[in-house]
């Protein structure tokens, strides 16, 4: 069995694995400022750990989107 092609794609080039990164580095980037935040106990770590898991879930989503 073939692989199979992806018809969601720009100039032939398909999105989903495009968009896979950005959500494992934002939630990444979640752990490290949880960790600071931890660390200090400076709430600009929580506010922007915040925003980057809002970001990862927003990315995640629309990655899902594309797999589908």
């Amino acid at each position: 069995m073939a692989n199979p092609r992806s018809t969601f794609s720009i100039a032939g080039h398909p999105i989903h694995p495009m968009l896979i990164p950005f959500p494992i580095a934002f939630f990444f980037a979640t752990l490290l400022c949880d960790i600071a935040f931890w660390r200090s106990g400076n709430a600009s770590w929580a506010t922007a750990s915040s925003w980057l898991l809002g970001a990862g879930l927003v990315m995640a989503a629309l990655a899902a989107v594309a797999g589908l």
